[in-house]
């Protein structure tokens, strides 16, 4: 099986023997056997004669598989042709040419950005997967996702890069308690391929219930700054992630301008002008110290780190969303399969609600998963009747592990998984196993000693059909299962924060 590398290592290998290993000089082909793509594989110092052929659910290498991408891609052409075949990707998918040269290598390009490239989603139906991701990020306005081939000039990547941390700057000056958080962008341009940042529009700072959405749509000035639209103007690589102008340049008195408004009143008063949720105030005790760092790497796309030290058990950063009823995370998780839905969705326990992150989001959206994080989340009193789901150090964060932030994203489906491998008693490994029975899952790739390996396994009651597609697996799902959201708080205690530290 090949063999996803960590951010530190630069050599892709597959282990074929106990004793022997093999690496990985490139990726030369691509081809479609049923409804799975395959690719060619060149191994280094071995002849063509030695090219095998690896199904892309097998695929552990994301460098190798974005290189492959982009040089399936003509730069200057498919961002603007995308609006057209995308709206009809009923008869793009039954085009075998366009998903062999532009279905896959676009969302190769996105897929292997999702929980920072930390978890493979196996579907035996790549074809079928990778278009449910298409419609996805579609309906979500997140093609910007798909258009790292095209890498911004070094003019471009300055100016933009400016106008993004100001824009970005602003929004944190409204919203004083979120960390400060720096984007690292490349010094040069890179060569291979360019992850345009998070659009400034999509990042919410406190969660938004579902009636409150609807009510911004109706009227735009309704939640006027919790809520900014995007900027038309193309940024980096001819994607949308800029604030509106009109909004950032508009002039207000201070009375009138929201970076302001905490910095007057002390009282709850002040904070509803935001027309909010009811939330309590910090106004000279915020709960958050730690600053923040956003960076990006080939394969991996944008991740989350410290900027500095952190000790154990240090509040982080709030994760946000839309505050929705659990069943839209299970209609999600019915019609784009689970890639989509286990991004997009945080169980908010005890409520029968969830933070639905489809549309709007924090940055923990950029933490990696980890079978042995070095970070959890706390329930924290916000004020109104959802607590805060709070991320925090359980470890000390340092130099040695990259500053890096990680959560166990898939805790919640452990039990059930164990149960599986109870029964399926693997022989050659827990992947293996899943792959000799044709069923979905999802895959670890944190490569700690303590990895489980499968976090997943598929629910459908035709999970082992090895000719069913996905639409027809996610229609058939085990009664008793019900996706709400990935369970991510360590328990139902909810905690105070006092001085940036927690109060039991």
């Amino acid at each position: 099986m090949l063999v996803k590398n960590k951010k530190t290592t630069t050599v892709t290998t597959v282990q074929v023997v106990d004793t022997e290993l093999y690496e990985i000089e490139k990726i030369v082909n691509n081809a479609l056997k049923g409804n799975t793509i395959h690719y060619t594989i060149k191994w280094k110092d071995y002849s063509s004669a030695h090219d095998t052929s690896e199904a892309e659910y097998r695929m552990n290498c994301d460098e190798k598989l974005v290189q492959y991408a982009r040089s399936l891609i003509k730069k200057g052409e498919y961002i603007d042709k995308m609006p057209s075949w995308i709206s009809n990707l009923a008869e793009v998918q039954k085009n075998r040419d366009m998903i062999l040269r532009v279905v896959d290598p676009v969302t190769t390009f996105a897929q292997t950005t999702i929980h920072c490239g930390s978890v493979k989603f196996v579907d035996m139906d790549t074809v079928g997967s990778k278009i449910m991701l298409l419609e996805f990020l579609h309906v979500t306005n997140h093609q910007h996702l798909l258009h790292s081939a095209v890498i911004p000039s070094e003019d471009t990547l300055d100016r933009d890069a400016e106008r993004y941390t100001k824009e970005l700057n602003y929004r944190l000056k409204v919203f004083s308690e979120h960390p400060f958080v720096y984007v690292e962008f490349p010094q040069t341009p890179p060569t291979t391929v360019f992850y345009a940042p998070p659009p400034l529009s999509a990042l919410l700072f406190e969660p938004i219930t579902m009636e409150m959405l609807e009510e911004n749509r109706k009227d735009p000035m309704e939640l006027e700054h919790l809520v900014v639209a995007p900027s038309m103007d193309p940024g980096f690589n001819k994607s949308k992630v800029f604030l509106d102008s009109e909004y950032i340049q508009k002039k207000r008195t201070e009375e009138e301008d929201p970076r302001f408004w905490r910095a007057q009143s002390s009282t709850s008063g002040a904070l509803r002008v935001l027309n909010g949720m009811d939330r309590i105030h910090y106004p000279s005790d915020p709960r958050f110290h730690v600053n923040l760092r956003l960076r990006q790497a080939l394969g991996y796309g944008w991740y989350l780190a410290a900027s500095h030290e952190v000790p154990p058990d240090t509040p982080l950063l709030m994760m946000t969303g839309v505050i929705t009823p659990v069943e839209v995370a299970h209609e999600t998780l019915l019609k784009y399969g689970e890639r989509c839905a286990f991004s997009s969705f945080i169980e908010i326990p005890g409520t029968g609600m969830c933070l639905d992150r489809r549309n709007y989001y924090d940055l923990s959206k950029f933490i990696s998963h980890n079978c042995r994080p070095t970070c959890a989340v706390r329930l924290v009193e916000s004020g109104n009747e959802f607590p805060d789901l709070v991320v925090y150090s359980r470890m000390p964060i340092d130099r040695s592990i990259d500053f890096e932030l990680s959560l166990d994203f898939y805790k919640g489906f452990r039990a059930e998984v164990n149960k599986f491998f109870k029964r399926n008693k693997p022989k050659d490994g827990k992947p293996f196993t899943l792959f000799e029975k044709s069923m979905d899952f999802v895959e670890c790739r944190c490569a700690d000693r303590k990895c489980r390996e499968v976090l997943y396994v598929d629910r459908s009651r035709r999970a082992t059909d090895k000719d069913a597609r996905k639409t027809e697996k996610l229609s058939c799902l085990e009664q008793k299962f019900k996706f709400g959201g990935l369970a991510v708080h360590e328990s139902k205690k909810i905690w105070r924060i006092r001085n940036g530290d927690f109060v039991g």
